[in-house]
């Protein structure tokens, strides 16, 4: 198989898994943003999506990264739960917006975030 195995359940198109097989690569490589929070952030925007591939996908992801299970229940209630910070909650918050920008444009401010680094608080 290719690099873009993980990408093979979606049945994408050749042209576009060879599009999105770097983007993917991007978003899910170690950097500033903890690995914990991106599959939270994978994880909320794949209900508000409704792809349970990518559902079952982030929430294993959270169990290899050690997450623990008290704070991956408790990101349905992340804007009250002592589990997460005002970053995350920030994070969080996005994909459940009807609109997302004007959302980012807060937190980003907020937070002091801009493209290409990751502020926290």
């Amino acid at each position: 198989m290719t690099r873009l195995e993980p990408l093979s359940p979606a049945a994408l198109p050749p042209d576009l898994l060879r599009v999105l097989g770097p983007l993917v690569f991007t978003v899910w490589a170690p950097g500033e943003v903890p690995m914990e929070l991106k599959r939270l952030v994978g994880l909320v925007s794949s209900v508000a999506g409704g792809c349970q591939y990518c559902v079952a996908h982030n929430a294993h992801g959270l169990d290899l990264e050690g997450v623990s299970p008290e704070k991956q229940a408790a990101v349905w209630e992340f804007e009250t739960s002592d589990q997460f910070t005002a970053a995350e909650r920030a994070a969080l918050r996005v994909p459940l917006e009807a609109e997302p920008r004007a959302l980012a444009e807060r937190d980003i401010a907020r937070h002091g975030w801009h493209p290409g680094r990751h502020g926290g608080e």
